[in-house]
C-alpha cells in the first residue's frame, strides 16, 4: 500500500463514474487506500486473509505511472517475512484473539496483531 492515501486531481474531460457525472475541470479527492478494498474486485475486501487470491496491487499503479520502488518493496517484504518465519517457525495468529482489522486514514495498518508461537 502506498504511504500517500489521499490526493487531489483535476478532471480533464467530462466523465461518468458509478453513475455520477463529473464535468471537466472539476477537482476530485481520490483515496488510493480504498482501491484495495473494492468489493467489485475482492471477495470480502475488509477481511484480513494472507491466503487470498493474488492480484496486482493497486497501490503500485500500472502503465507509465508504475511505482519505481515496487520491486524493492516486494523484495524487502519477502526477505522480512521469510526471515521471521524461518526464525519463528511456529508463529501464527492467535486463534483466541479478535480478528485483525486495518484502520487509519493517513497511515493504514492494524493497530495490533496478536500472535502466538510454540
Amino acid at each position: 500500500m502506498t504511504p500517500l492515501l489521499n490526493f487531489m486531481r483535476q478532471v480533464t474531460c467530462d466523465t461518468e463514474l458509478s453513475g455520477v457525472q463529473i464535468p471537466a475541470g472539476s477537482m476530485i479527492a481520490l483515496n488510493l487506500g480504498s482501491a484495495n478494498h473494492d468489493e467489485t474486485r475482492w471477495d470480502q475486501p475488509e477481511r484480513f486473509d494472507i491466503f487470498r487470491e493474488r492480484k496486482p496491487h493497486m497501490g503500485f499503479g500500472h502503465g507509465t505511472h508504475v511505482c519505481l520502488g515496487m520491486h524493492l518493496a516486494r523484495l524487502e517484504s519477502t526477505i522480512i517475512f521469510n526471515t521471521l518465519f524461518d526464525r519463528l517457525p511456529g508463529l501464527q495468529l492467535d486463534p483466541d484473539a479478535p480478528d485483525p482489522y486495518i484502520a487509519g486514514m493517513f497511515f493504514r495498518s492494524p493497530p495490533r496483531l496478536d500472535v502466538v508461537w510454540d
